[in-house]
């Protein structure tokens, strides 16, 4: 299984918990407004790869529950540009982490697993655990 700190959506999902309760200030609205749209393009290539439909609602209810909801919590707010800084430092944050555990290959391991659909990305496990 992929560890939790080489994927990118758990940098900002930690962003948003910190940011909802008030630990950070900048808000990380546009990081998961790219994240849904990255994941929108993810899903329809899963679509388009005619993968099953199963396989394809749990990508979706990932989404969902990950990055949908916490950007609709967050909707109302407005985005600054140090909110735009702060999500491309988190990035260069993350890059540098992968470059510093010499593990970058490990975005396109991420690729292959999602459109391959092996269990190995934690939210992706736990969901098929739970709808067996």
């Amino acid at each position: 299984m992929i560890r939790p700190d080489y994927i990118l959506s758990y940098w900002i999902i930690a962003w948003y918990i910190a940011y909802m309760m008030g630990i950070l200030t900048h808000n990380p609205k546009w990081a998961l407004e790219l994240e849904v749209v990255g994941n929108i393009g993810i899903l329809i290539a899963l679509i388009y790869s005619k993968v099953p439909m199963k396989k394809v609602l749990l990508v979706f209810l990932s989404v969902l529950l990950f990055k949908v909801i916490p950007l609709w919590t967050i909707w109302h707010t407005k985005i600054k540009p140090t909110d735009i800084h702060a999500t491309i430092g988190v990035f260069l944050m993350f890059i540098g982490w992968l470059l510093w555990e010499k593990e970058l290959d490990v975005l396109y391991q991420m690729l292959t697993k999602i459109v391959y659909l092996q269990n190995e990305l934690p939210e992706i496990y736990l969901l098929n655990q739970v709808f067996r």
